[in-house]
Parts: structure tokens; C-alpha cells; sequence
């Protein structure tokens, strides 16, 4: 220990700036056996093991493992497009419920409504997601008669840019022909009645963390996002309504009136549903379908870990696919797969060893019975210390170990 303190630290980082790049770096730099690269007026980079982007930036990876080093890390998974990219996503997730439900005889069994239904369609062509995205508009209004609200959503976009709430199917159609032939769009049936926290909407940020076994590691301590306005179907163009993109947010009027930087903490949500649970959390559209709101809501005991089985199930949905779709049966369990296309597993024989893991953040909004929807998974998600709630949540370092320290193991081979 002592040499190793004398030679100075044996480690070396590579830290990419954006989304708070200063949060890890802090927590680097209280271990000694780390420093960060030297970077040459050329621009060269000194050898280094770990490289570090949060900001989305892409990966070479014909340059992974790193010349020159014997161990190389990266924060980031090469099939990370099939649970990021909306449209991957969606197919994922399709695939997965179908074939959970053919090998397990479970059509009238397990429920899989935190899938919503999505369409993959592309501008200007005419395709079978979009003759089966007519026929459900059709099969829909005969069942329910009613248009439907989507909510429609670039395939690889991100900080809610390009995301529009339309009333019907027709709005949908009509939305595609003003963009480029081939732009991809997912197209998903909107939460028309979700639950509410003092009459507006919210969604429920997730941190999850998969390591280089294939492991998964769900943050206890993600946070709620909300909505300045009160929810309403009246103006589905209003954005201070719909979208609880902290991008969206920020640059209304009302932000930060309601909560602090339109954040909470779980345990501040968990007080606004008991101090509401009757005035606040009204149904918005069919009573029938409410949760009992005289009933005391549980987040921690009946709701998260809801979340929890949700957020393992989506990841063997697609990191346990991987991008050629393969031959290998997708029911396999995540660390089996992560460990074949996520990076080399460890091996004695073979310099130099490499491992790559990511964060994600996932997104979920809550029914009125209390289901948790998958609305997308986010590679990068913002680590940004705005507002107390924040500066809590995405401290990812503790002393103790951060993230890891206060996340639970969701075992890949759980079955919920």
C-alpha cells in the first residue's frame, strides 16, 4: 500500500465533459488510486483504464479495449440502443410479452400492462406498424367509441423535443406528413386517466445501474418529477400539462411554484399522496376505474417494488436481446446475455481484461390502480444538483460506496 502511495496513483480516468461531469470526478478524486488523464495541447490522451461520458457521447469501439493499459472500463453498453432508442424499445418489449406469454401459456395470466401500446411508424412510407396501428384505431373505437389520445415521440430524441399529445389516429397520420420520408416515430396510447399529486401530473425517475455481470441495481432513492399545471384533455398542446421533461419545465412561468425545481423526494411524494389521497388524487375521467382513494397509498411497500420487478423485467427484454435480434432464446436471464455482448468476460489468460457497465434512468407514470407504466429507458440521465431534492439524489458517492450503497441487486433471473 505504501509503495503504491510513493508511485503515486496506479489508475487512471478519462472524465468527458456535461451533465454534471464534476459529480464523478468527485467521487474519483476521494480515492487515491485514481487521477484524471493528461490531456496534451494536441489533444492526445494519455493512456488511461476507465473513460467516463455522461453526456450521451458515442463510443469507438474498435478503440476498446485501451491500447496500453491491461484493465479498460467504459460507462457504457454497446447494445444500449435496444432498450434507449424508442423505437428499439418498443419492438423489445413487444417481442418479450409475446413471447413470454406463447412459452408460458400466460395469455390469461400474468398482466404485462406496463408495456403500453406502441406503434413504430415512419414518415412517408407505408408499412405494417402502421397498418396495424389503423387497426387498432378501428378496433378501439368499436370497443370503447372513442378516438383516443396518442402521444407521439421522435425514435431517438430526448429532453422532450418533438413530443406532441394528439387527439386521434388521424392527428397522428397527419403529424408524419409534415416530416421527412423515413423519420421514425413511436406512436403510444396515452395514460388518459393517470394518478395525480394535488391535481397535476407526475412521473416517477428511476435510476437503475447494470454492471459488468449483468447484474442490476435499482436506486432506492430516485425522485418524482411534476407538472406545473393542473391536468386537463382540454389543450393536449399544453406542455406545461403533459410533458415533466425538466427541459420542458424550466422555462415556464410556474416552475418551481408547486415544489422546488418541480421535484420530490419519495418521501415527500408519500406525504403529498397522504395529505391528498382524497381532495388531490380525484380520478380525471372514469370513477369506476379509481384507486380507492380513502385508502392510505404505500409507495414504499406496494408500489416500488412493482417498480422494482418492472425495471429487471424491461432490462431482459432488451439488453438481453442484443442488436441482431440472434438465435439464443430472449427468457434468457440478463447476466447470462450482458456477459456475451457487453464486453469480454474476465479471463486470466487474456490481456488486457475489459468492462463495461451504465446508468440509466427509466421513467414511470402510475395508473389509478397503482400500476406502474414504462414510459422509456434514458441512456445519460441527468445528474444535475438543481434544488435540494437533487443534490440528495444524485449524490453518486456517500462515502460508502453511492449509488451502490443505497441500491438493491434486482436478481436478472427473478421472474417478479
Amino acid at each position: 500500500w505504501r509503495a503504491s502511495m510513493a508511485a503515486g496513483p496506479p489508475y487512471v480516468y478519462h472524465l468527458l465533459p456535461g451533465n454534471e461531469a464534476s459529480l464523478v470526478r468527485e467521487c474519483l478524486d476521494r480515492r487515491w488510486w485514481w487521477r484524471p488523464a493528461t490531456i496534451y495541447a494536441s489533444g492526445n490522451i494519455v493512456p488511461h483504464h476507465l473513460r467516463i461520458g455522461l453526456n450521451g457521447q458515442r463510443m469507438d469501439w474498435s478503440r476498446f479495449p485501451f491500447h496500453g493499459v491491461s484493465l479498460s472500463m467504459c460507462n457504457r453498453l454497446r447494445n444500449n440502443r435496444e432498450a434507449c432508442v424508442k423505437s428499439r424499445l418498443a419492438l423489445n418489449l413487444r417481442r418479450w410479452v409475446y413471447a413470454r406469454k406463447r412459452e408460458n401459456n400466460r395469455s390469461n395470466g400474468e398482466a404485462y400492462d406496463w408495456v403500453p401500446t406502441t406503434f413504430v411508424l415512419h414518415a412517408g412510407r407505408d408499412t405494417s406498424e402502421l397498418v396495424a396501428f389503423r387497426e387498432h384505431d378501428v378496433k378501439r373505437k368499436k370497443d370503447v367509441d372513442d378516438a383516443g389520445t396518442w402521444i407521439v415521440k421522435p425514435e431517438a430524441s430526448n429532453r422532450g423535443r418533438g413530443v406532441e399529445v394528439l387527439g386521434s389516429a388521424q392527428d397522428v397520420e397527419q403529424h408524419l406528413a409534415c416530416h421527412k420520408t423515413n423519420d421514425v416515430f413511436v406512436a403510444q396510447v396515452y395514460l388518459e386517466s393517470p394518478l395525480l399529486v394535488f391535481g397535476r401530473k407526475f412521473d416517477i425517475r428511476v435510476f437503475a445501474l447494470v454492471t459488468p455481470d449483468g447484474n442490476c441495481y435499482v436506486y432506492k432513492d430516485s425522485y418524482v418529477r411534476t407538472c406545473v399545471s393542473e391536468y386537463t384533455l382540454e389543450d393536449l398542446g399544453d406542455k406545461a400539462v403533459h410533458l415533466t421533461n425538466d427541459a420542458v419545465q424550466q422555462r415556464l412561468p410556474g416552475y418551481g411554484t408547486h415544489e422546488e425545481c418541480n421535484k420530490m423526494s419519495f418521501q415527500q411524494f408519500q406525504r403529498a399522496l397522504d395529505d391528498g389521497r382524497r381532495e388531490s388524487l380525484e380520478p380525471t375521467e372514469d370513477t369506476s376505474a379509481s384507486a380507492d382513494t380513502g385508502a392510505r397509498i404505500d409507495f414504499e411497500n406496494h408500489v416500488w417494488p412493482a417498480i422494482e420487478r418492472v425495471t429487471a423485467e424491461a432490462f431482459r427484454a432488451t439488453l438481453g436481446r442484443g442488436a441482431d435480434g440472434g438465435t439464443r432464446k430472449i427468457t434468457q436471464d440478463l447476466s447470462s446475455k450482458s456477459k456475451a455482448r457487453n464486453g469480454p468476460t474476465p479471463n486470466p489468460e487474456k490481456k488486457p481484461k475489459a468492462f463495461t457497465y451504465e446508468l440509466f434512468g427509466l421513467d414511470f407514470m402510475l395508473d389509478q390502480i397503482l400500476s406502474p407504466v414504462l414510459l422509456e429507458i434514458n441512456t445519460s440521465p441527468a445528474l444535475f444538483r438543481h434544488g435540494e431534492v437533487l443534490k440528495t439524489t444524485s449524490s453518486v458517492d456517500d462515502g460508502g460506496g453511492g449509488l451502490l450503497n443505497r441500491g438493491r441487486r434486482v436478481s436478472a433471473a427473478e421472474r417478479g
